[in-house]
C-alpha cells in the first residue's frame, strides 16, 4: 500500500484510525506536526458540534415565533444552550493552553453550573 494510498483508507475509517495512523506509520511530519494538526482537527469537531446545536438552536426558536415554547420546548433550548456553552468554553481552554505552549488536550469539559457562573 502507498503512503498516499493508506492516507485515504485511514481517512475513510475515520478520525480514531487517523490519528492512529498518524501516529504509527506517518513519518514525514515531526511529532510536534502530528500533534498540533490531531489538535486542530478536534478543535474542528468541536466547532462542527457547536454549528450544529446553534443551528438547531435557532430551529427551535424560529419554528415557535409568535407563540412560545412548550416546557418540554423549554427544557430542550436550555440544554441546548448550556451545551454549547460548555463546548465554547472547552474549545477557548484548548486555544489558550496551545497558545501557551502546552498541550490542548490538557483542556477539560467543565460542568454547567461552572460555565453558567462565567460573566458573559
Amino acid at each position: 500500500m502507498t503512503f498516499h494510498l493508506a492516507s485515504e483508507v485511514a481517512d475513510v475509517l475515520g478520525p480514531h484510525w487517523r490519528r492512529e495512523w498518524l501516529r504509527k506509520y506517518q513519518w514525514s511530519r515531526s511529532p510536534e506536526q502530528a500533534t498540533t494538526e490531531e489538535a486542530r482537527m478536534e478543535d474542528q469537531n468541536i466547532i462542527a458540534k457547536i454549528s450544529q446545536l446553534a443551528a438547531q438552536e435557532q430551529q427551535l426558536e424560529e419554528a415557535h415565533v409568535g407563540e412560545g415554547l412548550s416546557e418540554e420546548d423549554h427544557a430542550e433550548l436550555h440544554r441546548i444552550e448550556a451545551t454549547l456553552d460548555r463546548l465554547w468554553d472547552l474549545l477557548r481552554q484548548r486555544r489558550a493552553l496551545r497558545d501557551a505552549g502546552r498541550s490542548p488536550d490538557a483542556a477539560a469539559e467543565r460542568g454547567e453550573s461552572t460555565v453558567e457562573e462565567y460573566l458573559q
